[in-house]
């Protein structure tokens, strides 16, 4: 694994213990030993998820976003290694419960792993990549496109969470990275509007299955029973339990 990243002295001793790690959670996962894999990663999180949290980023702009990255790309290992543990099974698309956690933990890793492969690069990437672009093959060819909830919803503003002004006024880009932060706007006094079916989703963990839906006798669709409406907490969500 290579990282396309400007190091100082204390960062490249920090990449080559993150490039270790990598190296072994990989063996492991290829020996499907995915508990041992889950705690390399779990304690990369704990360790460096705390020493995040007492960085300055004005002093230590370059620690902190290079932290912040690593982090965001270990997390999306241990979303492949779940991943693959809900998969083992060759039968496991034929469980409803393992269908949807699998995607769920395939949006969770794709968002993650994309972000960070902006810095992270080598084989690992690739093969986990190939591998959630097979999967995504799989899951339209067994239960074709697939519909999606998109709640239209009424908000009074959006605050950016970089600067707390409303985003109409601000020069902040959601999704984007400030001083180690990823940008988002939080809605104020939102309200559902409606909830509209949709083919291209927002958020693609939306999506709902057939066993979701229920039709009357003319093939129309009558009600939906417990259709979560996921809204993701971001791809830096975890950091929060740390």
């Amino acid at each position: 694994m290579t990282i396309d990243y400007h190091l100082n002295d204390s960062s490249i001793k920090f990449k080559n213990l993150l490039i270790e790690s990598v190296s072994k959670w990989f063996d492991l996962v290829l020996e499907k030993q995915h508990e041992q894999a889950k705690k390399i990663c779990n304690d990369f999180i704990a360790q460096y998820g705390s020493q995040l949290k007492n960085l300055t980023f004005s002093e230590a702009e370059d620690e902190y976003n290079l932290l912040f990255i690593s982090l965001v790309f270990v997390k999306s290992l241990h979303d492949y290694n779940q991943l693959l543990q809900i998969t083992e099974n060759v039968t496991w698309h034929q469980d409803r419960f393992k269908v949807e956690c699998a995607w769920i933990k395939l949006c969770d890793c794709r968002e993650r792993i994309e972000y960070s492969s902006q810095c992270f690069k080598g084989q690992v990437v690739k093969e986990i990549i190939k591998h959630l672009d097979d999967l995504e093959v799989f899951f339209p060819n067994v239960f074709e496109e697939g519909n999606y909830i998109s709640p239209g919803i009424i908000v009074d503003k959006y605050l950016c969470n970089i600067c707390n002004e409303d985003t109409r006024n601000c020069c902040h880009i959601s999704g984007k990275l400030y001083d180690g932060k990823i940008c988002s706007y939080q809605q104020i006094n939102p309200r559902i509007d409606h909830v509209a079916l949709v083919k291209v989703p927002r958020d693609p963990r939306c999506r709902i299955w057939p066993w979701n839906i229920r039709c009357n006798n003319d093939g129309k669709v009558t009600g939906m029973t417990n259709i979560p409406i996921i809204i993701s907490g971001g791809m830096s969500d975890f950091l929060d339990a740390t």
